[in-house]
This record gives structure tokens, C-alpha cells and sequence, in this order.
């Protein structure tokens, strides 16, 4: 009888199959149940730890009993700006930079006097806080 040639796999290869939960629920068949009870009190108790971890229960379970991981960090959640806004801020941020080349361009060639430099990059400076001020808020 000969023998079935078998896949050669690093050590490095298995770690990392095994801390990565999507790699090993598409290479691992998950077909062994486990259940187990709580008291009402430990139920509410597990089940926030579950929400706040942004998992689901399952993974939540495996990721607790698999890799002895008592304490699994919340999920980070999705902050109320959209991408609109942030795109927005990133096309102000560049107008902003061209006027100030713009100005410092007028300055250097005598175009424009220092009073009215001063006072325009003040104005951007302040423009430039406003929409700083608004990402440290998100």
C-alpha cells in the first residue's frame, strides 16, 4: 500500500492558522457543539463581554477557551464622520496649502505688502484649527 503524499507546513504555517480565526474556520471544520450553562446573573455578565468585544458568540467562546484570552478588547466602532467629510477636509486642507504658496509666491515677487500677508495667513491659520479642532472631536 503506498503512502498518501502529505503537505509539508511549517511551524510558523500552523501558528498562524491557529491564532487566526478566519483562517481556521475556512480550514477547520467546526462541527463539534459545546454547550454549557450560566446563572442569570453570569449569563448578563458574558453576554455584555460578547457585545462589547464586537464578536460573535461563538468566536467570542473560542477566542476565551482556545487561547485562554480572559480578557478580549472591545471593538473599536465606527466614528459618526463619513468619509464625505473626511474627503471634504483633505480638499480644504490642499486649498489651503495653495493659497499659502499662492501668498508666499505674491510676498517673495513684491506683489503684495506685509500687512495683507500677515493678515491672510492668519486667516488660513485660523481655518486650519477650526478643522483640526472638528478631528480631535471625532
Amino acid at each position: 500500500m503506498a503512502k498518501k503524499p502529505t503537505k509539508k507546513v511549517s511551524l510558523d504555517q500552523k501558528s498562524q492558522a491557529i491564532s487566526d480565526p478566519a483562517s481556521r474556520r475556512k480550514s477547520n471544520n467546526l462541527n463539534k457543539v459545546i454547550t454549557f450553562r450560566l446563572s442569570d446573573e453570569d449569563a448578563a455578565v458574558f453576554l455584555q463581554k460578547v457585545e462589547l468585544s464586537g464578536l460573535p458568540r461563538a468566536e467570542y467562546f473560542r477566542q476565551a477557551v482556545v487561547f485562554n484570552k480572559s480578557v478580549i478588547h472591545q471593538a473599536v466602532k465606527k466614528s459618526d464622520i463619513s468619509y464625505e467629510t473626511l474627503h471634504l477636509l483633505s480638499k480644504q486642507s490642499n486649498n489651503i496649502n495653495q493659497i499659502a504658496f499662492s501668498l508666499n509666491s505674491a510676498k517673495a515677487a513684491g506683489i503684495i505688502d506685509n500687512k495683507h500677508y500677515r493678515s491672510a495667513l492668519l486667516e488660513l491659520q485660523e481655518i486650519s484649527r477650526n478643522s483640526k479642532s472638528l478631528l480631535t472631536q471625532i
